[in-house]
């Protein structure tokens, strides 16, 4: 299994945040919480999908080229029900977030002063009314109060802006289409 580290664990969090920070300024919600499943402690169908695709990913020493891997998980579900639908996507489909993320900071300390444990946060709290608050938990426990973590940047001027989620999707959706009529 891989472990992530601190820092790896850090941007997937910060990658998260910049997302659900832009999507609930955006969308008609006052908050959003996005929950950690622990890894093997889930028992959804998912994991089962990821055990067939392991199984027939042994059956060959040696992957060499991205079509091999289409082709491995079009294979591996063959008895229950339908093959996996693969999806193939093009540098296109993926948006970059850079510009958003440039507007956050690492904290390594909460509100509080204690120090932030990237890697154990099992939940994230986002709200409309505070917008670069990240409130955290690191277990799944009503119990549990929240923590939070201020991720903007401190400093002089003007704050920046944070591009729109909507903008954003309106140029992935512009590029899907032009993707869809350069195959036609």
């Amino acid at each position: 299994m891989l472990e992530a580290s601190e820092p790896v664990a850090y941007r997937l969090v910060i990658i998260i945040a910049t997302l659900w920070m832009v999507a609930v300024q955006e969308l008609d919600l006052d908050s959003i919480d996005h929950i950690f499943m622990v890894s093997g402690h889930s028992f959804l169908p998912c994991d089962e999908d990821f055990g067939l695709y392991e199984k027939e990913k042994r059956k060959k020493e040696q992957v060499y080229s991205f079509g091999e891997w289409i082709d491995i998980a079009k294979r591996a579900r063959k008895k229950s029900s339908a093959p996996f639908e693969v999806q193939e996507m093009s540098a296109a489909s993926f948006m970059n977030f850079h510009e958003m993320q440039s507007n956050i900071v690492n904290r390594k300390t909460d509100t509080d002063g204690c120090k932030v444990q990237w890697l154990n946060i099992r939940w994230l709290r986002f709200t409309k009314s505070e917008l670069h608050v990240m409130w955290f938990k690191y277990s799944v426990s009503e119990d549990e109060a929240f923590k939070s973590v201020t991720l903007k940047i401190r400093g002089k001027g003007r704050a920046k802006i944070i591009p729109s989620l909507s903008g954003l999707l309106k140029v992935l959706a512009t590029k899907q289409l032009q993707s869809l009529e350069a195959r036609d």
